[in-house]
């Protein structure tokens, strides 16, 4: 069933913008402890990167998640 597969997808998706945020979160925390310039703009742009993918992720994983629950409830996704 297609609906069961984009509820399992998209909670996988979403659970994997949790793990994007922790990495966010070290990259903040390194950025914030460095004293080194070049250092500093790694660890930002990193963190950048990182919020960007987690933002990302999570709103993916949530339309899939609740497409696939709509499919679900309908019957459309048979």
């Amino acid at each position: 069933m297609v609906s069961v597969g984009l509820v399992g997808v998209g909670a996988l998706v979403t659970g994997g913008a949790a793990i994007l945020r922790r990495e966010g979160d070290r990259a903040y925390d390194r950025y914030l402890e460095a004293s080194d310039p070049r250092v500093i703009e790694r660890e930002y742009d990193r963190t950048v990167r990182y919020d960007r993918w987690s933002a990302t992720s999570l709103g993916t994983g949530q339309v899939m998640f609740t497409t696939g629950l709509f499919l679900l409830v309908t019957g459309l996704g048979r």
